[in-house]
């Protein structure tokens, strides 16, 4: 049973029952994590034999700007934009991504090619089926892929190579 499931069928939906993924208290969040939501997900986790680990900022930071730089490469190779530009400036001005940093597609093309894609493939491997990178895999649908397993990587080549970009 999945995580979101477990909360609902507990009643936790959130400020309006008083709990959620949180506590609330006069409708404020609590500081502290929350015994019975780190139950219910110590649990999922078992289920799925995902070995839980402590992870650091900087892990948590690079994991989701990760996942970001899939997902554009992604739109560049379903042809939702032409420029990889394009995705930088939104990500930019339209959800706040530090202006410093160009962007994430910009700053994806400032890393190693190499280290990246075996950074994206690592994390697919270790989430699996089920979570963010099966969203990104959705930018299979060239024929000449349909017969192959998924490779998250091959978006990311396509973004950073595409003469289209930046």
């Amino acid at each position: 049973m999945d995580i979101l499931d477990c909360l609902c069928e507990a009643d936790r939906l959130g400020r309006k029952t008083g709990a959620g993924y949180y506590t609330y208290v006069e409708s404020k969040q609590q500081p502290a994590t929350d015994a019975v939501v780190r139950h219910i997900i110590e649990d999922a986790s078992q289920r799925r034999r995902i070995q839980r680990q402590a992870l650091s900022s900087a892990t948590i930071q690079r994991r989701a700007l990760l996942a970001i730089v899939n997902e554009a490469a992604c739109l560049m190779a379903e042809g939702v934009t032409n420029r990889a530009s394009d995705i930088d400036v939104l990500l930019v001005h339209g959800y706040g991504f530090p202006r410093w940093d160009g962007g994430p597609v910009f700053w994806a093309r400032q890393q190693n090619h190499e280290a990246l894609t075996q950074e994206i493939r690592d994390m697919a491997r270790q989430c699996g089926a089920g979570f963010f990178w099966q969203i990104s895999r959705s930018c299979f649908k060239r024929n000449d892929l349909a017969s192959t397993a998924p490779r998250p990587s091959l978006c990311l080549t396509y973004c950073l190579s595409n003469a289209g970009g930046l």
